[in-house]
């Protein structure tokens, strides 16, 4: 007795090689770095929070006639804007670093005149951000400051 070969469906060879070079294909983009954006972006944040915060202690300084005082706490890993005598002050603020920011020194107190907004202290205080270093220092007098990558 001779059976019958039913018919069956399947890939044709064509498809299957066309099938797996897509795969290969796919496999052989490179997958996106998002840890390493989120750092990025998170660094920059910090260093543009950073710099409206001491603006604004200076700006608070000059235009209400208050002293106003920027603190880095390294041991804390936090830096603690406010203004002097003033506890529940609206402008009274900290940020945290994120983990990829380290304050290279150790407490350092910058205090910003009222009436003025200058301030004496011309110690620097320097970030180290990965395999960067970031320099914040302020000009003799005036209480401007410059926020710069050390090369």
């Amino acid at each position: 007795m001779v059976k019958k070969l039913k018919e069956e469906n399947g890939f044709t060879l064509i498809e299957s090689l066309t099938v797996l070079s897509l795969v290969g294909i796919f496999l052989l983009i490179p997958v996106i770095p998002f840890n390493k954006m989120e750092s990025e972006i998170e660094i920059s944040l910090f260093l543009e929070e950073l710099q409206s915060n001491i603006t604004l202690m200076q700006n608070e300084a000059i235009l209400n006639n208050e002293w106003t005082e920027v603190q880095m706490r390294p041991q804390g890993r936090k830096i603690v804007f406010k203004v002097i005598g003033k506890q529940n002050h609206t402008s009274n603020r900290s940020i945290t670093l994120p983990d990829t920011i380290e304050i290279l020194g150790g407490y350092k107190s910058y205090r910003f005149l009222s009436k003025s907004g200058n301030q004496g202290n011309l110690n620097r205080t320097r970030f180290q951000v990965g395999d960067k270093v970031y320099t914040l220092s302020f000009k003799l007098g005036s209480g401007r400051f410059e926020l710069s990558e050390e090369i």
